[in-house]
């Protein structure tokens, strides 16, 4: 089975803040092929990119990514870890993008992340998944895992049940 390798963890963040985490996910993840890809790679405010929601609803800010919502959307390669260190995410949907590979290495930077829908992508391993301390939503259906609802789960107690 596949085994994703980290790339740009929260360094990436640090020198290049929300834009620099947003390029990488755009060069990791094919963005060129994406079904939905409107004004990323531009100079344009990060907050107009497409499938991108900030803070104050302002598509001409350049900060406070709040949400991405890029569910099928022919995303392929990997998911950068970098995506975990914006510091205002607390919505990612990616599932139907069934060729990317996701990681949850480096997950506690994502302290305010609540809903995470991964379902039918890449994801080989749930380790690290119970580092979302804020996680109130996660959806992993359809993607190959096997076995015993794990620990790593099992520790997060504010998921909701459904």
């Amino acid at each position: 089975r596949y085994q994703p390798r980290s790339r740009g963890l929260g360094d990436v963040y640090k020198r290049q803040g929300e834009r620099g985490a947003l390029s990488l996910l755009f060069s990791s993840a094919g963005g060129e092929k994406w079904n939905a890809n409107g004004k990323w790679g531009t100079s344009e405010p990060i907050c107009s990119w497409e499938g991108i929601e900030c803070d104050q609803g302002s598509a001409t800010a350049d900060s406070g990514v709040t949400a991405i919502r890029l569910e099928k959307n022919n995303m392929s390669g990997i998911l950068p870890t970098a995506i975990w260190s914006l510091p205002s995410l607390k919505t990612l949907l990616l599932s139907g993008n069934e060729e990317l590979a996701i990681s949850f290495e480096g997950l506690s930077d994502a302290q305010n992340l609540q809903v995470l829908q991964v379902s039918n992508t890449r994801i080989s391993s749930l380790n690290g998944i119970s580092q979302a301390s804020s996680l109130k939503e996660l959806f992993i259906d359809e993607n190959g895992l096997t076995g015993k609802l794990m620990f790593e789960v099992g520790v997060i107690r504010q998921l909701a049940a459904s």
